[in-house]
C-alpha cells in the first residue's frame, strides 16, 4: 500500500471513509444515497455491500423518514437538525442521535451522521471509570461550571416555573435577567412559541435535541425530563447553549473530492491521523479550537499534546490499541491546550492496514466533552438537591405530626387541671371565706392558671403552627371595620396595661376603614405584638398603636418606649422559635413562636409586616395590608359586648407570660 498523504486525492475520501461516526450522504429531492462510509455500511448493510443509487428508505422506516422530512424542511444552510430516533435491528433496538446537515450550500445533497447513543456514552463512561486513577476528579465545583460555560441552564417544575438557573447566554436576547427563581417559563418566553413547545414536549416525557434561531442568535436545545421516586414526570431540566460563532464557521461540504475535504476539514470535531511511531501526519482545521494551529501539530509527537498527569495511562493505551485485535477503540484523557490549561477529550481511533496488514495509520476524532461532562455533573447535583429536599419534606411532616400529637396531649390534662382549680375555688369559698390562709389560697390558685393559661397558649400556638405547615389553617375573611376592631382591643386590654405601670394610646386617622379580614386573627396578631411591647417596656413607659391608610395599603403600628431589639436580631425576630435572650436567666417569658405565627397570619391576609429597633429607644412593629373585599359587600358587623367573656379569656391567654402585679 502506498505512503497516505495529504497531497494524495483519495487523502480526504480515506478519512471520510474510516470515520468512526456513521454517516450516509444522500439526494434530498429523490431520497437516493450517494455514499456511505464504512461504519455506516457495517451497520446498516453487510460488509463490503455498495449502497450507492438505493433509496434510504430501505433503511430508515416509514415514521422515522416522516420525522426526517420534517427536519428537513425545517433545515436552513447556516444550521444542522439534531434528532433522537429509535432503530430496530436484529440484535436489538438502538438509540441513535442523528445530525442531519447540507453538504453545499443551495445542493440537494444532506449529510446524515449517526451516532449510537447508548453504546458510545456506556462504554465511554465505563471507560472514564477504569481509569479513575489516571483521571482525578476535576469537575467539582457546579457554580463555576455554570460560569465557564456560554450556556444557560435552568430545572422547571411540572407546571414550568423556574426552580433554579445557572449560566450565561441569553444576554444576547434579553432573557437573562428574567430567569429567576419561581418565575413561569412560559411566561418568561411568551414571545418564543417554539421553544415553550419544547418545553411542553419534554413534560410529557420527550427528550428534545434541537436548535432555534431567536432574535438572529442560534441556540442548541437540550431538554430532558426528570422523574421522581414515583416515576411520574415531575419537572424538566434545559441547557440553552449559544452555538452562532460555531454555525458560523461550519463550511459547506462537497460531493467530490473536495466535499470530502470540506467534510474533514470542518466538522466540529477534531479528525486526525498518526503513524505506527505516535506522530501526527494529520490534524484538521478544527484544531485552532485548542490554540493550536495546524503545522504546530503536524510532524509532532501524540504525547507532547497530553495532559502530563494522563501521559502514562494514554501511552499505554496506544501501545495496547497497536497490539490489539480490535479494530476501534474509545478512550477519555485529557488535552494540554496552548495556555497550558486542560479540557477532557474523547476519542474514537480506528486502524488502517495495508494490504500486508501492517498498520499504515491510526485516525480518528477528538471531541470535546468537557461541557457535556460538566452538564452531567450538574443534573446528577440536581438530582442528589432533589433527593435532599425530599427527605426535607419527609423529616418536616414527621416533625409536624410530633408537635400536633404532643399539642393534643397537653390539652386533656390541662383541662383537667382548669377543672379541679375551678372546683377548688368554690371550696375555699364556701368553707374558708373568713381564713387567714384565704389570700395564700387565692394566689396559689393564680399562680396555677396563670401556668395553665401559658400551656394553653403554647399548645394553640404548636398546633397553629402545624396547621399552616399543613395548609390547613383558614382564614374567614369578612368586610370588617378593622378600626372597629383595634379600638375594642385596645379598650379591652388598658386595665391590664395600667396594672404594669404603662400607658396605651390609639391613634387613628379615620373612624372607618372597610377591608376584607379575619376579626379572631387580627385580635391574636395585636394582643401578640402588644404583649410584647409590655414585656419589654419599663414602668412610666408608653405604647402607641397607629392605624391609617397609605396609598392603597391600611398600615397599622405598634410602637412602644421599651428595651428595643439589637441590630443583629432584627433579621431573624420574624423566624420560628427564635428568642433574642436564649440564657435561663433571660427577664421575659416565651417561646419563640409568637412573631412567626404573627407573620404567617400577617401573609394570610396577603400583608406583609416588618420592624424598625434601635436598642436601647425602643421598637416599632409595622403592618402593611392591603385594602381588599370579599364579594359580598355587606359590612359584618361585630357584636363585642356579646363576646366579651370569649374575649376576656383570649387576653388572658395571650398576655399569659406577663405576671400581673
Amino acid at each position: 500500500m502506498n505512503k497516505v498523504t495529504k497531497n494524495n486525492d483519495s487523502y480526504y475520501k480515506l478519512i471520510f471513509e474510516n470515520n468512526p461516526v456513521m454517516q450516509i450522504l444522500f439526494n434530498r429531492h429523490d431520497l437516493q444515497i450517494i455514499d456511505a462510509n464504512k461504519a455506516a455500511r457495517d451497520f446498516f448493510w453487510d460488509v463490503g455491500y455498495s449502497c450507492k443509487s438505493e433509496s434510504i428508505t430501505k433503511i430508515i422506516p416509514q415514521d422515522t423518514l416522516r420525522l426526517i422530512t420534517t427536519h428537513i424542511k425545517n433545515l436552513s444552510e447556516a444550521k444542522s437538525e439534531k434528532i433522537l430516533i429509535n432503530l430496530e435491528k436484529g440484535v436489538g433496538d438502538f438509540n441513535l442521535l442523528l445530525e442531519l446537515s447540507f453538504v453545499l450550500p443551495g445542493d440537494a445533497d444532506l449529510l446524515l451522521s449517526f451516532t449510537n447513543t447508548a453504546d458510545y456514552l456506556n462504554a465511554a463512561e465505563s471507560r472514564l471509570e477504569s481509569s479513575e486513577n489516571n483521571l482525578p476528579d476535576f469537575l467539582h465545583d457546579t457554580n463555576s461550571v455554570s460560569k465557564s460555560l456560554n450556556t444557560v441552564i435552568f430545572q422547571v417544575d411540572k407546571r414550568g416555573m423556574i426552580i433554579t438557573s445557572e449560566g450565561h447566554g441569553l444576554d444576547k436576547v434579553s432573557l437573562k435577567d428574567r430567569l429567576l427563581t419561581g418565575s413561569s417559563i412560559f411566561e418568561v418566553c411568551n414571545n418564543y412559541p417554539d421553544f415553550i413547545n419544547f418545553i411542553k414536549r419534554s413534560l410529557l416525557g420527550e427528550n428534545i435535541i434541537s436548535s432555534l434561531n431567536l432574535n438572529g442568535i442560534t441556540f442548541e436545545i437540550i431538554i430532558t425530563p426528570l422523574k421522581g421516586a414515583n416515576g411520574y414526570i415531575n419537572g424538566a431540566v434545559c441547557f440553552v447553549t449559544d452555538i452562532t460563532d460555531r454555525k458560523r464557521t461550519e463550511a459547506a461540504l462537497e460531493l467530490s473530492e473536495a466535499k470530502y475535504s470540506t467534510l474533514v476539514e470542518n466538522t466540529s470535531d477534531i479528525m486526525f491521523s498518526y503513524d505506527d511511531k505516535g506522530v501526527f501526519t494529520y490534524i484538521s482545521n478544527s484544531v485552532t479550537r485548542f490554540g493550536y494551529q495546524v503545522d504546530e501539530v503536524i510532524g509532532k509527537r501524540v504525547m507532547d499534546f497530553i495532559y502530563k498527569e494522563d501521559r502514562e495511562y494514554v501511552y499505554k493505551e496506544i501501545r495496547n490499541a497497536l497490539s490489539s485485535l480490535e479494530s476501534m477503540v474509545l478512550r477519555i484523557f485529557r488535552i494540554r491546550l496552548k495556555d497550558n490549561s486542560y479540557i477532557v477529550v474523547e476519542e474514537i481511533a480506528k486502524r488502517i492496514l495495508d494490504e500486508s496488514g501492517k498498520i499504515v495509520l491510526i485516525t480518528g476524532i477528538l471531541r470535546d466533552i468537557s461541557d457535556r461532562k460538566k452538564n452531567l455533573e450538574l443534573v446528577q447535583k440536581i438530582e442528589q438537591n432533589n433527593l435532599l429536599l425530599r427527605e426535607a419534606k419527609e423529616y418536616n411532616k414527621l416533625k409536624t405530626e410530633f408537635f400536633a400529637n404532643i399539642s393534643h396531649e397537653f390539652r386533656t390534662p390541662l383541662s383537667v387541671i382548669m377543672a379541679t382549680l375551678q372546683l377548688f375555688k368554690l371550696i375555699v369559698k364556701k368553707s374558708c371565706a373568713h381564713c387567714e390562709q384565704t389570700e395564700k389560697f387565692n394566689d396559689y390558685f393564680y399562680a396555677i392558671k396563670q401556668n395553665c393559661y401559658r400551656l394553653t397558649r403554647l399548645v394553640n400556638n404548636l398546633l397553629d403552627i402545624t396547621r399552616i405547615d399543613s395548609d390547613f389553617y383558614v382564614i374567614n375573611l369578612q368586610n370588617n371595620n378593622i378600626v372597629k376592631i383595634i379600638e375594642n382591643i385596645v379598650l379591652s386590654i388598658t386595665e391590664f396595661v395600667e396594672n404594669k405601670g404603662l400607658t396605651i394610646d390609639l391613634i387613628k386617622a379615620e373612624d372607618a376603614i372597610i377591608t376584607a379580614c379575619d376579626p379572631d386573627k387580627v385580635e391574636r396578631i395585636m394582643l401578640n405584638l402588644i404583649s410584647n411591647a409590655i414585656k419589654f417596656n419599663s414602668e412610666g413607659g408608653k405604647i402607641t398603636i397607629e392605624i391609617k391608610r397609605i396609598n392603597e395599603d391600611i398600615q397599622i403600628s405598634v410602637i412602644d418606649t421599651g428595651i428595643g431589639i439589637p441590630s443583629d436580631k432584627l433579621s431573624v425576630i420574624f423566624e420560628r422559635f427564635r428568642q433574642i435572650d436564649k440564657s435561663l436567666t433571660r427577664n421575659y417569658e416565651g417561646s419563640g413562636i409568637g412573631l412567626s405565627l404573627v407573620k404567617s397570619l400577617v401573609e394570610m391576609h396577603k400583608g406583609k409586616i416588618y420592624v424598625e429597633s434601635k436598642y436601647g429607644y425602643g421598637s416599632k412593629f409595622v403592618i402593611n395590608l392591603p385594602q381588599t373585599y370579599v364579594n359580598s359587600k355587606e359590612i359584618h358587623e361585630n357584636n363585642y359586648d356579646k363576646k366579651r367573656d370569649v374575649q376576656i379569656e383570649r387576653i388572658h391567654i395571650e398576655f399569659s407570660d406577663i405576671y400581673m402585679k
